[in-house]
């Protein structure tokens, strides 16, 4: 099913990660790309800190976090945005 996907990303940044089930099936599809989690909650980032490897975590409220630092020229990026039905 993914391989009918044309995604490639370099990056890949979920703000609210939380426990980082996006965050894990990442790693499996897009074994190559760099990993990026963002979440205020320090306890969740730490459970996924110790379960996933070479995935940067931040511990930061997203709505004052500044995205521009995780900018690199020439990257694709694939971004999770969760929705509340």
């Amino acid at each position: 099913m993914y391989e009918n996907f044309d995604i490639h990303p370099d990056i890949i940044i979920e703000p609210t990660c939380g426990i980082g089930n996006f965050i894990k099936a990442s790693k499996i599809y897009y074994p190559d790309a760099s990993i990026i989690g963002i979440d205020i909650n320090e306890i969740y980032l730490n459970k996924l800190e110790n379960e996933v490897e070479d995935v940067v975590l931040y511990n930061e409220n997203i709505f004052t976090f500044d995205f521009n630092r995780l900018k690199q020229k020439d990257k694709k990026y694939l971004l999770c945005v969760n929705s509340v039905p």
